[in-house]
């Protein structure tokens, strides 16, 4: 009978052992898992190997903290790179405007946000232009990012053409039409776009 005890808590020790070395090798307490090896041998071993390596979730997001710092510290210093750029760039505008005695900050289109703030076509350049009444025959409409635009003249397309706010690829439509269709299947818009 002391024989078989002796046994027995020869093999609860060599299984606590076991638990103990696979618990370590994963980053977690060997001498917790020891006991539990000890006091339940299978279902200890069991469930250490089915536990995940501790060792390796902490080294990974060891490795991600750093790759953020790093990422963190490339996006700041490239944000200082900006402002410095933008400064520059500002400053030599600034002598230019001095030189030739105009303010191009103030006449500058200014850009409007309109609507959907996602959509990068709803900024759409803040355009005043002038009727021409020698060309004010012919009345299109014009889409500009899916918001339907007009009257325009020929004169005011071909402006808005150079402010780069309308292209072939516009649609227009013009009383007697059907339908929109693209500025280069219009023959009178061949001037605007091709001049």
């Amino acid at each position: 009978m002391n024989g078989e005890l002796v046994m027995q808590l020869l093999i609860m020790a060599v299984f606590g052992g076991i638990v103990a070395v696979i618990a370590n090798s994963k980053g977690r307490s060997a001498l917790g898992w020891f006991f539990v090896g000890f006091f339940f041998p299978c279902i200890g071993l069991i469930v250490i190997l089915c536990l995940s390596n501790e060792k390796e979730r902490l080294a990974q997001l060891e490795a991600q903290h750093i790759q953020n710092r790093r990422l963190q510290e490339q996006l700041k210093q490239e944000q200082m790179k900006t402002e410095s750029l933008r400064q520059h760039t500002l400053s030599r505008l600034d002598r230019h405007d001095d030189a030739l005695g105009i303010d191009t900050r103030e006449t500058a289109p200014q850009l409007t946000m309109q609507e959907n703030p996602s959509d990068p076509f709803s900024y759409a350049p803040n355009i005043a232009v002038e009727p021409d009444p020698a060309n004010d025959s012919e009345v299109w409409h014009y889409d500009y990012g899916g918001e339907q635009r007009g009257p325009s003249s020929i004169n005011e397309l071909m402006k808005l053409k150079k402010m780069s706010a309308f292209n072939e690829e516009s649609l227009v439509w013009k009383d007697g039409m059907e339908n929109w269709e693209q500025a280069k299947f219009q023959p009178e818009l061949a001037k605007v776009l091709y001049s």
